[in-house]
This record gives structure tokens, C-alpha cells and sequence, in this order.
């Protein structure tokens, strides 16, 4: 059935056949063979590195400073006004006081 809807199509294509342009598949042709893409050795060897930072990393004091501050302050920071402005809330609104963790 296959090679006789791509006959007909071919068909109807090249005007052979009497049928509605609705009806008519017509397919993109396939290319064979593509150049290969050219290589920039200053690009491939920044990608290299990229790919293989997580085995040159070494932990130094500006990573550790980040990771204390980002990863540990930070968050315990937001936490602490989140919960002091729920308390002045809670407070201002007359309402019970509220045990929260810590």
C-alpha cells in the first residue's frame, strides 16, 4: 500500500494524474550526505574543560565563603524575618503567639 500512495503522489506531483491538491503528499527529499561541521580547537577545548570542571575542582576559601553564606546564612535569614513578621502580624492582630521550629 505504501509504494502506491508514493506513486500516486509522484504522479499527481508531476501533473500526471487528475487529483485535488488537498489529496497530493508530496515529501521533502533526503539529503545523503551532510558536510561535517568544522572544528575550532579553541571552542573544543573550552567545552573540554566545561565538561570536565567537576574534576579540578578544589574547594578554596571564596567557594567555602560562598557556599556558608548562600547555602547556610541566607536561608536561615529569610527564615527568621519570615517568622518575625508572622509573630508582628500574629501580635498586631491580637492573636496567640505561635510556636514556630526553633
Amino acid at each position: 500500500i505504501g509504494g502506491d500512495i508514493s506513486r500516486t503522489a509522484r504522479r499527481c506531483h508531476a501533473g500526471q494524474i487528475d487529483i485535488p491538491t488537498v489529496f497530493c503528499v508530496v515529501r521533502p527529499k533526503m539529503s545523503s550526505l551532510k558536510p561535517a561541521p568544522k572544528m575550532s580547537p579553541p571552542i573544543e577545548k573550552w567545552v573540554k574543560h566545561r565538561e570536565d570542571f567537576h574534576l579540578r575542582y578544589r574547594p578554596t576559601g571564596k567557594n567555602v565563603r560562598d557556599v556558608v553564606l548562600w547555602g547556610v546564612a541566607f536561608p536561615v535569614f529569610v527564615y527568621y524575618l519570615t517568622v518575625y513578621q508572622q509573630k508582628e502580624v500574629d501580635r498586631l492582630n491580637g492573636r496567640p503567639n505561635t510556636k514556630y521550629m526553633g
